[in-house]
């Protein structure tokens, strides 16, 4: 552009010199002899500015553009990526510098380009041999489903499946990375519920699958990372310890039923008088025999639920109608603490689906956990609210010490009990609780505050897509 407009503004400046020299030709005859004199030398100046444009003309292509043209071509073979471009230089003025300055910067982006590549190679090269020697499977996938890499223990489980060379992953596998693509959120189980068998040789292996979605720096999702650990001894380890309290949990089930069945009738005086001390005595006992008995029947649920999905007895039941049942149990807790129960707007939401027994049992804990955590003369509030997705949102606010951020997440774990609390117990109940709102294809969570109380909550799938069956019995309700 810039040379087009040079050349046409000097044919322009020549054009208009020729006029003029013609012009001067035409007027020389009519002119005295001084004014000839004058037109001459203005004819000899004509002819030299004509001459040096017609010089201009001639280098200004050859010193000024063709330079720079070699330069733009340069430029855009350096940006397609080219870095072993280098200029000429024509000459020693500013286009020589210019140029000289151009090759110093391709042979600086060269070494810097070089120093990229020789880290990046290093860098691949520490990532694939940490690859190859994870223990673990591990199959990378890009987004369109295809199989871009696995590790040898990859190869070695696919050749154990009769897929060998075959880039696919088993239907369980697929599965579970269909759904993470699906809901655009990891797959990161924590349960052994979750895991995945394979049978090898007679034998039952047990892979726990995690799904890890690969995004680039601006949070899109261009592959999958599947990485299958092998959780067989840990898995046959928990069975052994289940069964173990399992059968410990029997054991001593029967005989301290027939002590606690003797401590009551003693209690009642019915074999016969006792004084006051022999009466604490036998109360304790029994007292002791009662809070042994719910420990057994809280390992057993656990050990129950934890093994496998429960059968679920599901009913459509109205949240008021679980509410009220909760409240009425827990009363007499409730009662002796001093503590009002009080419910918000519990009534005109959708019914839930639910095993009512079962769903019981969580409410009756939170509720009486709420009771025991709460200051004297405090309240515990209950109330129901419909969330999308048709859930129904239950919750029981108390007015205790709080929970602090850091014990939050292990609440729900069995045995855990955060520390310096101000009460007694096994730490099962939460867990318990747990299992079941999760048979359910609910959720159960927590928010609290050091000192502003607790609220507990569970999610629950309302029934307004079922059919008005009363009474229908599911062999497997697990989300």
């Amino acid at each position: 552009m810039l040379r087009t407009k040079l050349i046409f503004g000097l044919l322009s400046l020549l054009f208009l010199l020729l006029v003029m020299g013609l012009l001067c030709l035409h007027w020389y005859a009519h002119l005295d002899t001084e004014a000839q004199k004058g037109a001459q030398l203005f004819g000899i100046f004509l002819v030299l500015a004509g001459a040096e444009i017609v010089y201009l003309l001639t280098i200004i292509p050859k010193r000024i553009f063709s330079p720079l043209a070699m330069l733009k071509s340069s430029i855009q073979q350096v940006g397609e990526g080219d870095l072993d471009q280098q200029v000429a230089p024509i000459c020693h003025d500013e286009f020589g510098l210019l140029s000289d300055s151009f090759n110093k910067m391709v042979l600086q982006l060269r070494s810097s380009n070089e120093a990229s590549a020789r880290k990046f190679m290093r860098l691949d090269e520490t990532m694939q041999k940490t690859l190859t020697s994870f223990p673990d499977p591990i199959f990378v996938l890009n987004s369109e489903g295809i199989m871009g890499f696995r590790n040898p223990s990859a190869d070695s489980l696919a050749v154990r499946l009769l897929f060998a060379g075959v880039n696919r992953l088993p239907d369980q596998v697929q599965q579970i990375v269909a759904e993470v693509w699906a809901a655009d959120k990891d797959y990161l189980p924590i349960s052994y519920k979750e895991s995945i068998k394979f049978r090898f040789n007679q034998a039952d292996v047990y892979f726990m699958p995690r799904v890890i979605l690969l995004r680039d720096d601006h949070g899109v999702a261009f592959g999958t990372a599947v990485i299958l650990e092998d959780i067989t001894h840990l898995r046959q380890m928990s069975e052994m310890k289940s069964n173990l309290v399992s059968t410990v949990s029997h054991e001593l089930k029967t005989p301290l039923t027939g002590l606690r069945l003797s401590a009551y009738l003693l209690e009642e005086r019915s074999l016969g008088p006792l004084n006051e001390t022999q009466l604490d005595l036998v109360t304790n006992a029994r007292q002791a025999a009662d809070r042994m008995l719910s420990m057994l029947n809280d390992f057993l649920n656990l050990t129950r639920l934890e093994e496998s999905v429960p059968t679920l007895n599901l009913k459509v039941v109205p949240p008021e109608k679980l509410v009220a049942q909760a409240i009425e149990v827990t009363s007499a807790l409730a009662h002796e603490s001093g503590i009002k129960v009080l419910t918000g707007n519990i009534a005109g939401f959708p019914s839930v689906l639910v095993d009512p027994e079962r769903i019981a049992h969580v409410f009756n804990n939170l509720i009486g956990n709420a009771i025991k955590y709460s200051p004297a003369l405090g309240e515990v509030l209950v109330s129901v609210e419909k969330l999308e997705a048709h859930r129904v949102r239950f919750s029981v606010r108390d007015k205790g010490p709080g929970i602090p951020h850091q014990y939050q997440s292990r609440i729900f774990e069995k045995f855990y009990r955060v520390p310096d609390s101000i009460r007694s117990g096994t730490g099962l109940g939460l867990a318990i609780a747990r299992e079941i709102v999760e048979a359910h294809g609910g959720e159960i969570g927590l928010s609290s505050a050091p000192g502003e109380g607790s609220e507990f909550y569970v999610l629950l799938p309302s029934a307004e897509n079922t059919s008005s069956i009363e009474n229908v019995t599911s062999a497997n309700a697990k989300a």
